[in-house]
């Protein structure tokens, strides 16, 4: 096996795999060398799954009790914890990857030339508007994480261009900009019935699948039917999603229930 960087493999088997598959321009060489001499340099994406941004990891925490549970709810640790299971099995995982889809289109293109201005309130990204592969248009945020970008936090306007960053990532090759919009707070899912939920907030237990489409509740989905609420005891981290921690009550007595978790007290009272 060849070696590199203080003899350690620069990419796992997977991830030759993965490097292959995505790059056009390999033409019979072996992925760890082109890797070394090529992708390194371009800042090429070469594992299987990119790293999630804050945001993302945090909503892939948020999408996941088992996640909370293991490393928290928020903070440092668990959005590293969150980046390392998505990179390590999370990705390919159609359970574990579902959410981290960017369905909603959550970053969108806002400056598809240079020195376009740009309004974005969250993370603004400058990369490649070209792939240096083949020269082919890119036309997702997620396509131009593949080869090297920057970013900066943003709220307001600012030029897509190399002087608002104070670096040029790939010279030579046009860019653009793309906003990563700060998702709005909205409770998030802490435990199936009979677990444990991770939240010092409140805590709303009511039904889990929507009668219509069949498919689990959003927390939208939740509050449209009956559900109880309770405030978490000051100075624990958790509650018990369960009907006995409710008080007794039982907002869907026919069929599976789960909890959803208000952690910063924003949507309802529960006095």
């Amino acid at each position: 096996m060849k070696k590199s960087l203080g003899e350690k493999p620069l990419l796992g088997e997977n991830d030759r795999r993965c490097y292959s598959s995505r790059f056009t321009d390999l033409k019979g060489a072996d992925p760890l060398e082109h890797y070394a001499t090529v992708g390194q340099g371009q800042g090429r994406l070469g594992t299987c799954a990119r790293t999630l941004t804050d945001f993302e990891a945090q909503q892939y925490v948020n999408s996941f009790p088992d996640l909370q549970a293991k490393y928290g709810r928020k903070g440092e640790k668990a959005l590293a914890g969150a980046r390392a299971h998505y990179t390590t099995m999370g990705y390919a995982s159609a359970h574990y990857n579902e959410p981290m889809k960017d369905v909603e289109k959550r970053a969108w293109q806002c400056g598809p030339a240079p020195n376009t201005e740009c309004k974005c309130h969250g993370t603004l990204w400058f990369g490649a508007a070209k792939r240096p592969d083949n020269k082919a248009d890119v036309k997702t945020w997620e396509e131009m994480r593949f080869f090297k970008h920057v970013s900066k936090q943003k709220a307001g306007f600012a030029l897509c261009n190399a002087k608002e960053f104070g670096t040029d990532p790939l010279p030579g090759i046009p860019k653009q900009c793309f906003c990563e919009d700060e998702p709005p707070y909205e409770p998030n899912l802490c435990a199936d019935d009979g677990d444990d939920c991770v939240c010092g907030g409140y805590v709303l237990y009511g039904q889990k699948f929507s009668e219509s489409t069949k498919k689990q509740n959003t927390f939208a989905g939740l509050v449209d039917s009956p559900f109880a609420i309770a405030a978490v005891t000051e100075g624990t981290n958790s509650l018990s999603c369960t009907q006995q921690a409710f008080g007794g009550a039982d907002p869907f007595p026919e069929g599976e229930k789960m909890c959803y978790c208000d952690q910063e007290k924003k949507f309802f009272d529960a006095g």
